[in-house]
């Protein structure tokens, strides 16, 4: 446990405490009357920041924590019983990378000590939060998409959105559809985890809005489309993109007709093609041979295949000749 000297500024109102470490440890420090202390605390990563404030004394005050804008992520009013029973504030959101302040505010008189404690768990997803619009849109990669998303509210009940401009609460990815159902899979790494996701067609009109569905199927046609990701809840962080497009139909499985001639046997081969002229060949000469106008001759035993290629580009003909 450390102490913090601490530096007022000329107005006597605001002082700067120590630069709070992310260890887990407590940091303690003595409020004195009409003081507002600022305890920096710095996050290099995308991540959950875990901070708990103890206060000791009693008296009525304002405990909060802020962005690097000094922007209020919450700010509640609390009533201290005195050591004897501290009491504890505890504060959990995913940010972005920045300086933030717990923000311990005198009233009334009310001075004392009170201890901070922080943890910050890195986010594991490498983004650099730079796909937040459909300008600067990410193509979508297969098989899956990973990012980070700030949280969107400071919890509680009646409590607001967390400053905007300090934050990142959406993500947009671009797919080239072909038409058919997709199936979708939005899951976090927390399994509280609470995201939304709205998708957009290439002139930026909404198709759905799924709220807070890990899983759910959109039929989409042809073209380009939005995926915008959003924070929907205090509890967001890391999240996975799955987009599974429409199974493909199987390719028809084309019937050769089979015939079986006996050697020295002939026989003519008929066709429906549209074509007037017909290549034909064999693809094993020595067992049959097949003329231009399509008769076939067995020559000795063994199978092989009589194809004829129109002329004028229709399907290839095909025939399995089995010569006994």
């Amino acid at each position: 446990m450390a102490w913090a000297e601490a530096r007022a500024e000329a107005s006597s109102v605001r002082v700067d405490a120590q630069e709070v470490p992310v260890n887990g440890n407590w940091f303690e420090y003595k409020m004195a009357e009409g003081e507002y202390v600022y305890c920096p605390i710095v996050i290099e990563d995308n991540g959950r920041l875990d901070v708990s404030v103890q206060i000791n004394f009693e008296g009525y005050h304002y405990v909060g924590l802020l962005d690097q804008n000094y922007e209020v992520i919450k700010r509640e009013p609390i009533d201290g019983k005195g050591a004897a029973s501290p009491t504890i504030i505890n504060y959990s959101y995913y940010l972005t990378p920045g300086t933030y302040y717990v923000r311990v505010e005198s009233y009334n008189g009310s001075q004392g000590f009170f201890k901070i404690k922080a943890t910050f768990e890195k986010s594991t997803v490498e983004d650099e939060n730079t796909n937040i619009n459909f300008q600067t849109a990410l193509p979508y990669i297969e098989p899956q998409v990973s990012g980070f998303l700030s949280s969107l509210n400071s919890g509680g009940t009646g409590t607001g959105k967390l400053p905007e401009r300090s934050q990142n609460f959406a993500d947009y990815y671009l797919l080239e559809a072909k038409a058919g159902t997709y199936d979708v899979q939005l899951t976090g790494a927390n399994p509280e985890s609470n995201f939304d996701c709205i998708i957009y067609d290439a002139g930026y009109q909404q198709v759905t809005h799924e709220y807070g569905e890990s899983y759910f199927s959109v039929d989409l046609k042809d073209g380009t489309y939005y995926f915008c990701i959003l924070s929907a809840d205090r509890i967001t962080g890391d999240y996975n993109l799955q987009i599974n497009p429409p199974e493909e139909e199987p390719e028809p499985e084309i019937a050769i007709p089979k015939i079986e001639l006996a050697v020295g046997e002939t026989t003519e081969l008929t066709t429906d093609s549209s074509s007037d002229n017909i290549n034909w060949g064999s693809t094993d000469p020595s067992v049959i041979v097949v003329s231009n106008t399509g008769t076939v001759m067995g020559l000795k035993s063994g199978t092989a295949w009589a194809a004829g290629i129109p002329t004028d580009g229709s399907p290839i003909i095909l025939y399995q000749i089995s010569v006994q």
